[in-house]
């Protein structure tokens, strides 16, 4: 099956502009199972209208662009229901830190664009695959098996010798197993197990304290002490693939 990936890219200089979507249209030309869709732009606004006709799926954004910055446009995309993949593409390394409130996917520096796209361009790949494939799970419940997209999952918890389940839309949903099951089997992705009773989806960590952490819909959870380290390390090992 061949996927279709919309991809696009905005940065005000026509010439470095040409060259970024010659590269990032060669990173994906050996992929046979999927077709691209490339358009640039060297304004922003002109992005935002054609992202709202038709979404993209990859949005490689320059930073310091007159008139709307790349930060004033992944504001828009934030509001959006469609989710997006953003790209920082800048020549000033020092705001990767006022990047991170965007949650961008990768930061690429243009004085390293020819080292760093690769690596971007195959995760981002993956990450595509995934989503247009599903990321769905099968958990067994009193109802029977239930699918799940791991993306809603904001926490597991053990209660009562049951697992529940909660979803990022305020639903609970019940089934079988234990922690250490289910932690095998998601391993692959970004849930860290902060208790005995609780594994969390590091995409909704707010704050982590001495003692507990905070989610970012207000939901405060228990950190057991001798997890703190690991925690800690896993969240920052999640923040590092989000830059």
């Amino acid at each position: 099956m061949t996927i279709l990936f919309r991809i696009a890219i905005c940065d005000d200089d026509p010439s470095y502009l040409k060259i970024e979507t010659e590269k990032i249209t060669g990173e994906f030309t050996c992929r046979s199972n999927v077709n691209t869709v490339i358009d640039s732009f060297t304004d922003g606004r002109t992005l935002i209208s054609s992202h709202k006709d038709d979404p993209y799926d990859i949005v490689f954004l320059d930073i310091d662009m007159p008139g709307i910055s790349g930060f004033d446009i992944a504001t828009t995309f934030s509001d959006c229901d469609y989710p997006v993949l953003i790209v920082f593409v800048t020549a000033y390394d020092e705001l990767v830190y006022s990047s991170i409130k965007f949650q961008p996917y990768r930061f690429i520096r243009k004085t390293h664009f020819d080292e760093e796209l690769p690596e971007c361009i195959e995760s981002a790949y993956k990450e595509l695959m995934r989503q247009k494939n599903g990321q769905k799970l099968i958990f067994r419940t009193a109802n029977g098996d239930t699918c799940i997209d791991i993306n809603r999952i904001v926490f597991f918890e053990i209660r009562n010798h049951t697992v529940e389940i909660h979803l990022n839309d305020n639903k609970t949903i019940s089934c079988t197993g234990n922690l250490t099951e289910i932690e095998n089997k998601i391993s692959e992705y970004d849930f860290v197990r902060i208790h005995k009773s609780y594994l969390v989806n590091c995409s909704f960590i707010f704050v982590i304290g001495s003692k507990e952490i905070q989610l970012d819909n207000g939901i405060t959870l228990p950190l057991s002490r001798y997890k703190t380290d690991l925690v800690k390390k896993r969240y920052m090992n999640y923040l590092r693939k989000m830059l």
